[in-house]
């Protein structure tokens, strides 16, 4: 096969592959740190379960996503990480994984023994068992987010909580959102 043939390929195959991205109604984000010349250098992966497109930028956040020009064109639902450069697209949905909510909220219990985040956690889980046995969807769920006497470590993630409540739950009311992001973790593995 020659060099042009081959070039050929790729290129159909990316076209192909960021339409049928667009098109998806769920598609997951993520990102990873690559060493490479002794610089840090960002593997981000775009997943749906057909298809996976991974890029390499210099960058991590709004400027890369920006030069990939998938996610501000996309109108679907995205699931990703908290990453606030998710969050500045707001042609599509966000729902965030709560995988890593859970290790968030762990490590604040264990540093911080405040008894809200086992509360949180279990609410997450209860939801996720739910949703996993198909029963009749959840009432909407009030938590009371904020509280003045949380100390500072727990400030972070109680604002992340606050801020996007609606994409944390959103697994919750759409049976095509994920608990979790397992999808575009598993397409980074092999480069990890």
């Amino acid at each position: 096969m020659n060099q042009t043939f081959g070039t050929y390929l790729v290129e159909t195959f990316e076209t192909q592959a960021r339409n049928q991205i667009l098109q998806a109604s769920v598609v997951h984000f993520d990102e990873t740190g690559l060493r490479s010349k002794g610089k840090t250098q960002w593997l981000h992966t775009l997943s749906t379960d057909q298809v996976t497109l991974q890029y390499v930028h210099e960058k991590r956040g709004t400027e890369a996503i920006n030069e990939i020009d998938l996610l501000p064109k996309f109108k679907g639902i995205a699931v990703h990480d908290c990453l606030a450069s998710y969050f500045v697209y707001e042609n599509c949905e966000h729902a965030v994984y709560n995988a890593h909510l859970l290790r968030d909220l762990k490590a604040v219990y264990e540093q911080t023994e405040q008894s809200w985040t086992q509360d949180m956690i279990e609410i997450l889980l209860l939801a996720k068992q739910q949703r996993e046995c198909q029963e009749d969807p959840l009432n909407p769920i009030v938590v009371a987010w904020m509280d003045d006497t949380y100390v500072d470590i727990t400030e972070k993630l109680l604002n992340r909580l606050s801020k996007r409540q609606d994409s944390v739950l959103l697994f919750v009311e759409n049976s095509e959102v994920p608990f979790d992001n397992n999808l575009a973790e598993r397409d980074l593995r092999m480069a990890k």
